[in-house]
């Protein structure tokens, strides 16, 4: 194992259990912290033996790994996304309906 590999799966050690420790339920659920373990352990695997890329990605028909490495990121970068998109239209319904009940709640007093 060189250098540049342990530094790799070190940084992948840390980012893991830094995402692991959000309490917030809205911001990871269980179901994400086991996609995120997954993910995880497949990439320490690929740090590990890096042309395993290469023998997954032929029986899908893709050249190179890093090809399907770059397919694997863009699915999980739109899934996040996605997410953020949902959760920022969650927030802005909240904060609509509590400027709404303000105002109100304003009215009522004058």
């Amino acid at each position: 194992m060189n250098s540049a590999q342990i530094l790799f799966i070190l940084l992948s050690t840390i980012l893991f259990l830094s995402l692991l420790r959000v309490k917030n339920a809205n911001t990871l659920r269980t179901y994400e912290k086991i996609i995120l373990l997954i993910a995880f352990l497949f990439s320490i695997l690929l740090i590990l033996k890096p042309l395993l890329l290469d023998l997954i990605a032929k029986p899908l028909l893709i050249e190179r790994g890093t090809d399907l490495l770059f397919y694997i990121y863009i699915l999980l970068s739109s899934w996040g996304v996605i997410k953020c998109h949902i959760r920022l239209n969650q927030i802005n319904s909240k904060l609509n309906k509590l400027i709404s009940e303000v105002t109100i709640n304003n009215e009522i007093e004058k």
